[in-house]
């Protein structure tokens, strides 16, 4: 009984999510794709059940629209997937040997590859030149070796002109890719600047000092300065180089401290 209760409730939600994706268009309360700035960032409400975004354009508009498109795209790949693969499937179970071999290889290297870098190929395949790329987390979920690699790919992309707008919150990424960054605190853009000037402005080196109540790290300009500060410290100290997740630190995470 639970079983078919259950295999009922999910039949109900994804025939009421397939309904939302065909009608989209006719129970949309507003145009996805209207802006109007006087609008921006308004609070869920009656008007606007989601809100609105930083162009003024409702959320809840751009959610049900933006379904159909989900939905489009999973069932032309679920179609794409079942011919292609009963196929590979047949040939492989019919010759057997070499061929079945080489077709679960190629299926592995395809499980393997990571998603995001195969996103960007074929995204790069279908706009053939663009010219702005925009990445949400690019590395979220990488081991080390994947991070380097993905960080060489967009090191490369960026010498051939390609502009990259990205998002994270790994600030050795941040650093390591970025011409300029811009820290967000409570959804406003607090700081904007190149991230190796934002280090020279707060100090190219940290002495990290180790008390009964934490570790607090102290910032110099020069070399010199923070050895003298160190040679004089009672406590457990160390020089290091400074990073930008120093800057976020004394700068929106004293903000957050304060709230």
């Amino acid at each position: 009984m639970k079983k078919n209760t259950r295999f009922a409730v999910l039949s109900i939600l994804v025939f009421l999510i397939l309904a939302v994706a065909f009608l989209a268009d006719k129970i949309v309360p507003y145009d996805p794709l209207s802006a109007s700035l006087s609008d921006a960032f308004q609070a869920p409400g009656k008007g606007h059940y989601f809100g609105t975004d930083a162009l003024g354009r409702d959320v809840f508009s751009r959610v049900i629209c933006g379904a159909t498109t989900s939905v489009y795209s999973v069932l032309i790949l679920v179609a794409v997937i079942l011919v292609v693969g009963t196929f590979l499937g047949i040939i492989a179970g019919y010759f057997g040997g070499v061929a079945d071999a080489v077709i679960m290889r190629v299926g592995d290297m395809m499980i393997a590859f990571p998603d995001l870098i195969l996103a960007m190929a074929i995204a790069g395949i279908l706009a053939m030149h663009p010219k702005v790329l925009v990445l949400d987390e690019p590395t979220a979920g990488m081991d080390a070796l994947a991070r380097r690699q993905m960080w060489n790919l967009l090191k490369k992309l960026n010498q051939q002109k390609l502009t990259i707008l990205l998002t994270t919150h790994y600030m050795e990424e941040a650093e390591t890719l970025c011409d300029r960054v811009g820290f967000m605190c409570g959804g406003r853009l607090e700081e904007t600047d190149a991230p190796g000037h934002m280090i020279e402005m707060l100090g190219r080196y940290a002495v990290d000092e180790t008390s009964p109540d934490g570790l607090k790290s102290h910032y110099f300009h020069g070399k010199e300065e923070a050895i003298q500060y160190l040679s004089a410290s009672e406590q457990e100290t160390a020089l290091r180089s400074t990073t930008l997740e120093d800057v976020f630190l004394e700068t929106i995470g004293q903000q957050l401290e304060c709230r």
